[in-house]
């Protein structure tokens, strides 16, 4: 009996080593594919980096050549301007010169018609002073020394007046061909001076455009370096296994940022609220992404609203329509990778510039190093659906081909510099015959400029009710991208319900849009905390502090948290409740029956983005909130 027990015991024994072991394997398991996990994603970040950098490094390259060459196109424009000075001041010179010479021509001419007249007067004179018997007395005797003395006398004063005549004769035409040659040399200068004025205009222009690539270069070295340091936290934050939230967040979002060449029919929001008897909010963007320029769905709806292409574009970038004129068709050269394009006949260079990662056997990216004429670059853009020339938006289609084109004049600097195929630049695709070629073909050669340059004809899909100025969104004024209010004479947004009905018009992005009470109160309390506590912010399960946590930092700074929740609000620019302007002033919160604290709204919108659940976002810096029982 004891040896059947410790048979009995042993055998537990080895199940429970079998079972540890076991699950200790697992374990390792785990461990072994989370590290592998990180190791991916430090790489790829790592990657990124790399990627980010070596652009960065292509831009300042960029930025240092433009900055040379304005440093040489200025000298030009100084030597032109010193030549085109000593020019004008020759040309002057020679002007009073001729104006001399015409005053002695003249003069000489007067002189010989005085001449004439003293000649023709002598001449009657003798002839009146001859006598009838004059011949007869040429016989006399008496009188044939006398008449001899007055005969020489006469033909010397004639034969005098004469040579003075021939004299003066001579020196008027030697005169004239001065006075040619004074016309010519004015032509010349005129024609010099003509030359200079163009030289120094196409100078101003190119300084002027070349400027404006420094500024866009830049902008966008700037957005990459921001880029690269929001890349370098990324590293080090997962070598310490945490998440990317905000990365996440993007790439679940729309990738395009321009509506595209088929158009989107994606739900206002991805679930219903709980249906628990709770109270539940979610917060809704206006618009998507950049908000800056012409939005094509606003460009729709006011199509649809009755108005023309060019009241479209002077209204979006706030430029008389006579700024819309005639360009050259100028060549544009394509060059980089484009994405998802099925390969295509007809003399195109492309390769694969990216292998399969779909598994779908198509290229992820094809390869463009082409160049076309502008019109029929134009041809090939991909960045509005033709299908919105049955909606009434043909001139929505018209103005989107002269903000293209105008857009790839600027960019490239009139066909200096290549522009790329993808989103960060324009979508260059398959050539299109239908409503986008005949609304290209009724535009042909129409661009948007501004002192004589096309200007830099930024768009996006959804500006929410609101355009933002450039300086707003980047930096830098530019009097053609300026905000505007985006509504018809009712207060009807063009890309709203009644006119265009955008999905990106008022939409909650992200997969858990429904919060609680107490997820709304936690969102605030992390919001009133202080830019130093940024890296706590997270949500607890992605390293950042618990709700209880945030509240106890709140208390240690003196910072009363909100409790017993009773109100949220929006309050736009102007202090009013609601998102009635372009963007949130504050969000406030009312509690304890009367107590209330309130923080900016582009601070919310950070902590929001941060530490709201699943890919939850706000995107844009007008938005609201609303409850179920709202929708």
């Amino acid at each position: 009996m004891p040896k059947k027990k410790l048979l009995a015991v042993t055998a537990v024994f080895l199940l429970l080593l079998g079972t540890s072991v076991a699950t200790r394997s697992n374990e390792l398991d785990d461990l072994d594919k989370q590290l592998t996990n990180t190791q991916k994603l430090l790489e790829d970040a790592q990657n990124k980096r790399d990627a980010t950098q070596s652009k960065l490094q292509q831009l300042q390259d960029l930025k240092a050549y433009y900055e040379g060459s304005l440093g040489g196109l200025q000298n030009s424009y100084y030597l032109t301007r010193e030549q085109l000075d000593l020019t004008e001041q020759t040309l002057s010179e020679k002007e009073t010169e001729l104006n001399q010479v015409e005053a002695e021509i003249d003069a000489t001419q007067n002189n010989i018609d005085t001449r004439y007249t003293n000649v023709s007067k002598l001449i009657r004179t003798m002839y009146i002073n001859q006598t009838p018997g004059w011949f007869a007395d040429v016989f006399a005797a008496s009188h044939i020394q006398t008449l001899i003395t007055e005969l020489i006398y006469r033909n010397a004063v004639i034969q005098g007046i004469q040579t003075d005549i021939a004299n003066l004769k001579e020196e008027l035409v030697t005169i004239a061909e001065i006075k040619d040659l004074l016309n010519q040399v004015r032509t010349e200068l005129e024609n010099e001076k003509a030359n200079l004025l163009a030289q120094q205009r196409t100078l101003q222009n190119e300084i002027s455009s070349t400027k404006q690539q420094i500024s866009s270069t830049s902008s966008q070295a700037s957005q990459l370096s921001q880029s690269l340091v929001g890349i370098n936290q990324q590293i080090s934050s997962l070598t310490e296994k945490q998440q990317q939230i905000l990365a996440a967040k993007a790439a679940a979002a729309l990738a395009s940022t321009t509506v595209g060449d088929e158009e989107i029919d994606k739900a206002a929001i991805e679930q219903s609220a709980p249906n628990d008897g709770q109270v539940y909010f979610s917060f809704w963007t206006y618009g998507y992404p950049h908000r800056v320029g012409m939005s094509q769905y606003g460009a729709l709806g006011r199509a649809m609203a009755g108005q023309t292409y060019k009241q479209i574009l002077s209204a979006y970038y706030s430029i008389p329509v006579s700024s819309i004129v005639d360009w050259d068709n100028t060549i544009i050269h394509v060059y980089g990778c484009s994405v998802g394009l099925p390969p295509q006949a007809g003399g195109w260079s492309k390769e694969e510039c990216e292998l399969d990662r779909n598994g779908d056997n198509k290229p992820d990216y094809i390869f463009y190093d082409v160049s076309r004429t502008l019109e029929n670059y134009i041809l090939h853009l991909g960045e509005m659906p033709e299908i919105w020339g049955e909606r009434g938006g043909m001139e929505a289609l018209k103005a989107q081909a002269v903000a293209g084109r105008t857009y790839a004049l600027a960019y490239t600097n009139n066909g200096n510099s290549p522009i790329c195929p993808s989103t960060h630049c324009q979508v260059f695709g398959n050539a299109k015959t239908g409503n986008w070629g005949t609304a290209v073909e009724q535009t042909s050669n129409k661009v948007i400029v501004l002192n004589g340059s096309p200007i830099n004809a930024y768009y996006h899909s959804t500006a929410g009710g609101f355009t933002l100025s450039s300086q707003e969104v980047w930096g830098g004024y530019r009097s053609y991208a300026i905000g505007i209010a985006d509504f018809d004479a009712n207060g009807k947004a063009y890309e709203g319900p009644t006119y265009a009905d955008s999905p990106w018009y008022h939409k909650s992005w992200g997969n858990a849009p429904w919060l609680s009470i107490d997820q709304i109160v936690d969102l605030f309390n992390a919001a009133l905390l202080p830019d130093a506590y940024n890296n706590h912010l997270a949500l607890y399960e992605n390293g950042g502090y618990s709700a209880q946590q945030i509240v106890d930092e709140l208390t240690s700074l003196g910072v009363e948290p909100v409790t017993d929740f009773d109100a949220i609000e929006i309050v736009d620019e102007n202090g009013g409740s609601g998102a009635n302007t372009a963007q949130v002033g504050k969000v406030r919160m009312y509690y304890q029956n009367g107590k209330v604290a309130e923080v900016t709204g582009s601070r919310f919108k950070f902590v929001f983005n941060l530490r709201s659940p699943g890919t939850d976002a706000i995107w844009t810096t007008r938005f609201d909130v609303i409850t179920a029982a709202e929708l």
